[in-house]
C-alpha cells in the first residue's frame, strides 16, 4: 500500500515539474462550466455566460431509474443561451433496470426529443 501510494506522489510530482518546465512555452487554456440535476432556464444560461460559463453538462438519466424529462427542455435552453458545449449525463440506476434498458431509454429519449448533445457522461458515485 505504502508503495503504491509513493509511487503516485512521485508520478504526479514528475508531471508537475514538466509542466512547470514547459509552463514559459505553452500557452493554458481553460473553460468553467457546470453539470445541471434541475431545469434551467434561458436566462439562466445566460446569466451564467455572462459570468464566464460556457458549457454544460445536463442529468438525462436519473439513479432511480428513469429518463429526466427536464433534460430535452434545459439542453435546448443552453444552446440558445450560446453554450458552446453542451453534453447529457446519466446517472446508472442500480438493480431496478437492467443497464441495457436504461440506455435504450436514455437514446430513445434523446432521439425521440431531438435534443442536440456532444457526449453522454456516466455519474458514478
Amino acid at each position: 500500500m505504502m508503495r503504491s501510494s509513493f509511487s503516485l506522489v512521485a508520478l504526479v510530482a514528475l508531471v508537475a515539474a514538466h509542466v512547470a518546465a514547459h509552463a514559459s512555452m505553452s500557452t493554458v487554456h481553460a473553460s468553467i462550466g457546470l453539470d445541471v440535476s434541475d431545469p434551467v432556464s434561458e436566462q439562466g444560461f445566460a446569466c451564467l455566460r455572462s459570468h464566464g460559463y460556457s458549457f454544460v453538462i445536463v442529468r438525462a438519466y436519473h439513479s432511480y431509474g428513469a429518463v429526466d424529462t427536464n433534460a430535452a427542455p434545459t439542453a435546448a435552453n443552453a444552446w440558445k443561451a450560446g453554450m458552446s458545449h453542451v453534453d447529457v449525463y446519466h446517472f446508472p440506476c442500480i438493480g431496478k433496470v437492467s443497464a441495457a434498458s436504461q440506455m435504450s431509454e436514455l437514446a430513445s429519449y434523446l432521439h425521440s426529443h431531438n435534443v442536440t448533445y456532444g457526449m453522454v457522461w456516466l455519474d458514478i458515485e
